[in-house]
C-alpha cells in the first residue's frame, strides 16, 4: 500500500513497485491518508505485504496511523 496525500507521489511510487516486481500478482493499494489506510488494513489485513506511509499527511498523519495499526495488531 502507498500512502500519501500527493496524487503524483503516489501513482510515482506505484508505478515504481509494480516496474519492479515487487509482487506482479496483486494491485498496489493507494491511500489519501492515514485514515484511508488504517480502515483499509483494518478491513483486510491478509492483503497488505508492505506500507509506504508519508508522515504529513491531513485527516490523520502517518505517524499516527502507524501507531493504530499496530496497536490494533497487538491488543
Amino acid at each position: 500500500m502507498v500512502v500519501d496525500d500527493d496524487f503524483f507521489n503516489r501513482m510515482a511510487l506505484s508505478l515504481v513497485l509494480k516496474v519492479s516486481g515487487v509482487d506482479v500478482t496483486s494491485q498496489v493499494e493507494e491511500a489519501e491518508n492515514g485514515l484511508i489506510a488504517y480502515n483499509k488494513i483494518v478491513e483486510n489485513p491478509q492483503s497488505f505485504k508492505m506500507i509506504f506511509m508519508d508522515v504529513t499527511m491531513p485527516v490523520m498523519d502517518g505517524l499516527v496511523s502507524t501507531k493504530k495499526i499496530k496497536a490494533h495488531y497487538n491488543s
